[in-house]
């Protein structure tokens, strides 16, 4: 049966291309979906754990607080006022810092750090923000008030002019027409920190005329065990700012994901049951136009499981083969929109496994209804229609 069911899409060829391209489509688009969400878990996973033991210190930005909006731009705190949270009890002030963040481009999307972000932070302080990230070339320490730290993203941005590469320890750039000189360039990191442009803290103050202010006051605690105490201070003598520990970005995070599951699985969703009826619609008409041949099987004795497989077999081979169209046009666009993450070689794997388990979803459900009407075909009605 499996030879007559490869033989049936082989005289239907064209019709069974545009089939098995539908499939590909609904399936590639099923996989980036979750892949972007897997990106998301993944980059908010890796930003967390560069918060532990530390509380963050701005002004609310909405009516629920801090979590809406972190890192905010568009708080400020006065540089006083950021002086007195260093002092608090608890604070380890060699881990500390003040910080100003200032977007130097558009968030690319809802829920993401802009593009490129220039952050300024206390000389000597820069372990404050950048936690145990690493240097892809360079140092993280800064060297004055003339020196930048470029994430990757901001490295390639600002390459130096006549250069293939990105910008590199010992290049200089230009940031608002202002030179800067290049001490490092971070490895991977975080959405967060791959557009960043790192500066001292008072040069990013001139910079962009935010004397006296800052954005934000990142406070490390000398043990975990104080933060809880660290937070409630901050709470009860500047009860205008609000304070989060790496549980409550952990919990906005969370709260966010889910709404974002929620709006990609409803998408996922609507694509599986768009590529199911295609191939139901392609197999219901295939079954019509096979009527007659069924009946002659019928009538020389093939069983009513012989002719279910062989429709539920056309059904297979068209998702299969939509599947396998799908993997490399998968490949290509987490490279170009996503990144590496998902184009490693475990992601490829997964990838392929995915693809494989949607292909036998599609091709058995799909293959239902058609198979159904087929094996309740009439020999004789069949032959006599015909």
């Amino acid at each position: 049966m499996w030879y007559l069911a490869l033989r049936n899409l082989w005289q239907r060829r064209l019709r069974a291309l545009l089939t098995v391209l539908g499939v590909a489509v609904a399936v590639q688009l099923f996989l980036t979906m979750s892949g972007i969400m897997t990106s998301y878990e993944v980059d908010l996973q890796r930003q967390l754990s560069t918060l532990a033991g530390k509380v963050f210190v701005q002004r609310p930005t909405a009516e629920e607080g801090v979590l809406d909006d972190f890192p905010a731009p568009s708080s400020s705190i006065e540089a006083g006022v950021a002086l007195q949270l260093l002092e608090i009890d608890g604070v380890d002030r060699a881990a500390s810092s003040a910080i100003l963040y200032v977007p130097l481009s558009r968030s690319p999307a809802p829920n993401l750090p802009p593009t490129t972000l220039a952050v300024g932070i206390e000389l000597g302080h820069e372990g404050a923000f950048l936690g145990d990230l690493e240097v892809d070339a360079g140092q993280l320490s800064l060297d004055g008030p003339d020196s930048v730290v470029l994430g990757q993203r901001a490295a390639e941005q600002y390459a130096p002019e006549g250069s293939d590469g990105p910008a590199e320890p010992g290049d200089t750039i230009e940031v608002l027409g202002r030179s800067f000189t290049v001490v490092g360039v971070l490895e991977s990191a975080p959405n967060l920190f791959t557009g960043m442009v790192m500066m001292e803290l008072s040069s990013a103050q001139e910079l962009f005329n935010r004397q006296g202010n800052v954005s934000a006051v990142i406070l490390a605690a000398t043990s975990v065990d104080d933060v809880p105490a660290i937070r409630a201070a901050v709470s009860a003598s500047f009860p205008e700012l609000e304070a989060a520990s790496q549980d409550d970005i952990a919990a906005g995070a969370r709260e966010m994901l889910a709404g974002m599951n929620i709006f990609f699985g409803m998408i996922n969703s609507t694509v599986i049951v768009v590529a199911i009826v295609v191939v139901t619609i392609v197999m219901t008409v295939s079954v019509l136009e096979q009527r007659r041949n069924i009946g002659i099987l019928r009538a020389i004795g093939a069983r009513r499981g012989a002719i279910f497989s062989m429709v539920a077999g056309e059904a297979l081979v068209l998702s299969l083969l939509g599947a396998i169209c799908a993997w490399p046009l998968w490949a290509l666009f987490s490279g170009m929109f996503i990144g590496d993450l998902l184009v490693s070689a475990e992601g490829l794997v997964s990838g392929w496994i995915q693809m494989l388990m949607l292909a036998l979803v599609v091709g058995l459900f799909s293959s239902l209804l058609p198979a159904w009407r087929a094996v309740r075909v009439d020999p004789l009605e069949a032959l006599r229609y015909e």
